[in-house]
Parts: C-alpha cells; structure tokens; sequence
C-alpha cells in the first residue's frame, strides 16, 4: 500500500517537474542587454553591517549584538563610487543597525558632498 501511494505522488510530482522545463535559462537571460540595462535603477542599496543592538527573531539579515561584521571605508567608497558612476537618485542604507558602524559617518559625508557636485 505504501508503495503505490508513493508511485501516486511521484506521478504527480513527474508531471510538475515537466513544468520546469519552462524556466528561462538564467545565463542567456543575464547576457541579454534588456536585462542589463541601468536605466531603470534608480536606488542603491548599501549594507553597512550586521552588528545590531536588537536581535529580533523577525530580521532577515540576522543582525544582532553578537554579529562583527561591518562593511569596511574602502567597500564604502567603492559603493560611492558606484553610485556616481550610474546614476543612482536615492542610497538606501541599512544593516543591522547602520549607526552602529563607525564608518558611516565618513560615507554620509561623502554621499552629501558628492551630491552637492
């Protein structure tokens, strides 16, 4: 008995793995320019951490107290750099908690700076 009912469920389950044969290969869909072109990127999303002096069960970063890491000035500048390169109108900076980071002061610094160029 328990034989067939598992020869039921793999029929099934045969018929909806056909259906994978319809998702888009990922490669040729990432080479294809549509898929590349920025225009339509308006905001850059920056994570500073996930050091955090919460540790709710809800965040989907896992930020806490215990967390080290940090995003470091260098990486910062090179998101700043990237920033300026395309275009972005708006930086969105989260984390853990992005005030935690010691280096975030000196990023908002320059994010102010370089929009005022």
């Amino acid at each position: 008995m328990l034989q067939l009912i598992l020869l039921e469920k793999y029929i099934g389950m045969k018929d909806r793995f056909k259906e994978l044969d319809n998702v888009p290969d990922f490669q040729a869909n990432i080479e294809n320019p549509k898929v590349q072109k920025t225009d339509d990127m308006k905001v850059l999303q920056i994570n500073v951490g996930r050091l955090c002096n919460l540790a709710c069960k809800h965040c989907h970063v896992e930020a806490g107290p215990s967390r080290t890491e940090i995003m470091s000035k260098e990486v910062m500048d090179a998101c700043l750099k990237t920033y300026n390169k395309w275009g972005f109108d708006t930086i969105d900076i989260t984390g853990g908690a992005p005030e935690m980071n010691p280096n975030l002061d000196g990023l908002l610094r320059n994010v102010a700076e370089s929009a005022i160029m």
